[in-house]
């Protein structure tokens, strides 16, 4: 027996109701703000997009942490995967769980530049790296992590419409 569409789903979206942890909204609130040109304003500009990545940070691990615990309570049958559940999907989902935890650390890291943007400038010295990262190399990093991003989420929704597909095409 194949495992349904709202397995997968569940599976994928594990304790987290519909719509409370979804990155589509924040994500798209980030993206607008990385665009938004502040010249004479980059302190507020770097406050605000600091704020909405740590929020799609908080996002992204809760969803780690969700799919890994589903993953760790899947029975195993030769260390593939559930019987329910066909090796690819596992494998897909392992990658996708992989790719989250390196888009996380990214995240991580440019959040932590932000916030060195945000110190006055006789307390840059004393953090590691030296001198605040410039605003444009900054607003370039974030534009690549929410192209990832996007394209992590879109990811994910195939590996669901895969699964709906399957499902439809076994009749179950």
């Amino acid at each position: 027996m194949a495992l349904s569409a709202e397995d997968i789903f569940m599976l994928l979206t594990k304790r987290r109701p519909v719509g409370e942890d979804r990155l589509q909204n924040p994500l798209q609130e980030l993206q607008q703000l990385v665009e938004q040109t502040s010249p004479g304003r980059e302190q507020s500009w770097a406050w605000s997009v600091s704020g909405k990545l740590n929020e799609v940070c908080r996002l992204l691990r809760n969803r780690i942490n969700s799919v890994e615990d589903t993953l760790g309570e899947l029975p195993t049958s030769n260390g593939i995967g559930s019987a329910d559940i066909s090796p690819t999907i596992v494998r897909q989902m392992s990658d996708l769980l992989f790719e989250r935890h390196k888009l996380f650390a990214r995240a991580s890291r440019l959040v932590v530049q932000l916030q060195r943007t945000l110190l006055p400038a006789d307390h840059t010295s004393s953090v590691a790296g030296g001198d605040s990262p410039e605003i444009g190399v900054l607003r370039r990093h974030l534009e690549t992590l929410v192209k990832a991003l996007q394209e992590h989420e879109k990811a994910e929704t195939r590996l669901i419409l895969k699964q709906v597909n399957t499902d439809i095409g076994t009749g179950d």
